[in-house]
């Protein structure tokens, strides 16, 4: 597994990127109320109806609040949608820490199987397709994935430490190549996402064969 480590500090990200994804503060108080409830009722009205259908509107009206609330925070319903999107990927895919690279790694993909098997998961997946042409979800896509795969560098930073893989492993290609399994079982293929199969694909790219 001596594949040159990807340098993601090296990639350069545009202006609009930074401004649809940048640093996230999350509020306190009143404000984090609102913001749950309103990424509550987006992602319920995102299950019920898709992303064509979504609005401002319903969203508000879903979440309790005046839709100038919306405007003031997201100005638009792409806006909205991305930021709703990160804070629940953020939280249901953590980095792990379980002390070693296999287990990490499974944990991680265990992580993504569960949300992709959600309601919000299939939600969020239907949305990206949908809006494959929307210049914001393009930035936020390429942007969440750098800054996704930032934090879980971590996990093989402390597995080389141990000795558990090579300095030159390609944090970017393996980690790509691991999510890219359960993507293709799940939507490719059309097959079942077992609670078992993030074992397999884990235990399969560590033996080389």
């Amino acid at each position: 597994m001596n594949i040159h480590h990807s340098d993601p500090a090296s990639e350069s990200t545009t202006n609009e990127t930074s401004m649809v994804t940048g640093p996230r503060r999350r509020p306190g108080g009143r404000n984090a109320r609102i913001q749950a409830a309103v990424f509550e009722a987006t992602f319920r009205l995102l299950e019920e109806k898709g992303y064509e259908a979504l609005s401002m509107v319903s969203i508000a009206s879903r979440a309790g609040v005046h839709e100038a609330t919306l405007y003031r925070r997201w100005k638009t319903k792409e806006l909205l949608v991305i930021d709703a999107a990160n804070s629940q990927i953020i939280d249901d895919i953590p980095v792990p820490q379980t002390g070693t690279f296999r287990s990490d790694l499974i944990e991680i993909l265990q992580s993504l199987r569960i949300f992709l098997l959600s309601a919000i998961g299939q939600a969020l997946f239907q949305t990206i397709v949908a809006t494959a042409h929307v210049p914001e979800f393009r930035a936020f896509r390429k942007e969440h994935w750098r800054q996704r795969r930032t934090h879980f560098q971590v996990v093989f930073d402390r597995a080389i430490a141990r000795g558990e893989c090579s300095p030159q492993i390609d944090s970017q290609l393996f980690l790509e190549m691991l999510a890219g399994a359960l993507y293709v079982r799940l939507f490719v293929a059309n097959e079942p996402l077992d609670e078992e199969l993030p074992r397999h694909i884990v235990d399969l790219a560590l033996s080389g064969h």
